[in-house]
């Protein structure tokens, strides 16, 4: 699914800085990305089965995060986290 995401995310106009996938954690995952010169994340929390979007809030040494959107996300099919992803980095 990540190899999915990180295609999916080639046409998208944002610059990922940082992502990171966890196995162990329930297979959850958060890509760190700008978008007009604001930070923003997506977290994909498998064991709760949920997305959030969160934008930085503070400055860069000391970055703090602001929560935006929770979606739940009951289906973990590659495809509708893609789907639910692209929404989301279409939101800021």
């Amino acid at each position: 699914m990540m190899q999915e995401l990180a295609t999916c995310l080639k046409t998208v106009p944002v610059q990922i800085l940082v992502h990171q996938y966890d196995y162990d954690a329930f297979g959850s995952w958060w890509i760190e990305f700008m978008r007009s010169g604001q930070r923003f994340r997506i977290i994909f929390d498998g064991k709760e089965q949920n997305l959030r979007l969160e934008t930085s809030i503070g400055n860069q040494l000391k970055v703090e995060w602001q929560e935006m959107i929770v979606e739940e996300v009951p289906d973990e099919s590659p495809e509708v986290i893609i789907t639910r992803v692209r929404s989301l980095l279409d939101t800021p």
